[in-house]
This record gives C-alpha cells, sequence and structure tokens, in this order.
C-alpha cells in the first residue's frame, strides 16, 4: 500500500506548487520454468513409451497506490489548499515483467511410442490506482459545497496512471520415436 495525503488540514503555498504525489515500482526481471519428460519401452515383446512434459510460468504483481485530499467525514471544517502556481493529486504504477521463459522437451521411445508438451505462462497485473478530492458538502456556501476550497494560480491536476510492459517466450518440443 503506497499512499500521499492531506487530510483534514489547512495547507498554503505562496510561491509555488501544491504537490499530493504517490508511485509505485514492480519489476520482475527474468522468471524461467523449463520441464522435461523421457519414457522408453524397450522390451522384446513390444511396449508402449509415454511422455508428456508441462511448464508454469506464473508472476503477479499487486499493487495499491493512492493519492487524496479530503476531509475525514466526521470531522467539521472548512479547510483550504491555497497554491501560488499548480495543484497535482498524482497516483501512479509502473509494472516491469521482463525475461519470462518457459520450456518443455518430451521425448518417447518404444515399439508404440506418444508424446507431448505444453507450456503455460500467466502474468496478472492488478493494481488498484486512486486519485481524488473529497469533503463533506456545506450548505452554507453556496459557491463552494464542499469543506476543501482548492484554489490556485495556474493549473489543478488531477490523474491516475499505470504502464504495463510485459515479455514473454514460449517453447515446446515432442518427439515419439
Amino acid at each position: 500500500l503506497v499512499l500521499a495525503y492531506i487530510k483534514n488540514s489547512d495547507v498554503t503555498s505562496q510561491h509555488g506548487d501544491i504537490a499530493v504525489k504517490s508511485s509505485s515500482h514492480s519489476a520482475v526481471e527474468r522468471s524461467q520454468a523449463v520441464g522435461v519428460a523421457i519414457a522408453a519401452a524397450l522390451t522384446p515383446f513390444g511396449g508402449a513409451g509415454i511422455s508428456v512434459g508441462a511448464s508454469l510460468s506464473e508472476t503477479l504483481t499487486q499493487n495499491t497506490v493512492k493519492a487524496y485530499i479530503r476531509e475525514d467525514l466526521s470531522v467539521a471544517g472548512l479547510y483550504r489548499i491555497d497554491a501560488a502556481n499548480d495543484v497535482t493529486v498524482t497516483s501512479s504504477a509502473r509494472t516491469v515483467v521482463d525475461d519470462v521463459k518457459a520450456v518443455t522437451a518430451s521425448v518417447a521411445a518404444g515399439i508404440v511410442a506418444a508424446s507431448g508438451g505444453g507450456v503455460d505462462i500467466i502474468n496478472d497485473v492488478n493494481n488498484t490506482l486512486e486519485a481524488y478530492v473529497i469533503g463533506n458538502p456545506r450548505e452554507s456556501d453556496v459557491t463552494n459545497p464542499l469543506s476543501y476550497h482548492v484554489n490556485t494560480g495556474e493549473d489543478f491536476n488531477l490523474e491516475a496512471k499505470e504502464f504495463v510492459y510485459l515479455t514473454a517466450d514460449a517453447g515446446v518440443g515432442a518427439a515419439a520415436v
């Protein structure tokens, strides 16, 4: 869990920006799975050789990243965010899963021979990103009904962004002799 926030507070910047930023970076730099199966049935009366090989490579990245400005709902107050320039609330996640490989080889020999192989690669990216501003309604202030009054000299930026990069290679070889 990655958090960046302003809660139940006044924040003023007379000469610059106010930024609330949270970020997460996850990386799987290498994941390899190798499966090998060999079977032989060599008798004078015949026989069967059956061979099956399998490889499984599974990666999971799961992050919760939040950036926010909020008022606790149980607290009554009129809070202000005043910036001479920008106010920015950003939540970001970067996930890199690189060099994932799964290889399976299967060989069977016999009078009757069967061979097979399989590969399963699962890359699961399950990130939760939140960026928000929230406050209690104020009926008495018609121009600003929320408790947080956000004033900027320039821009207000609110964003949640995610970047995911995945690479994977799979190979299967099977022979029956």
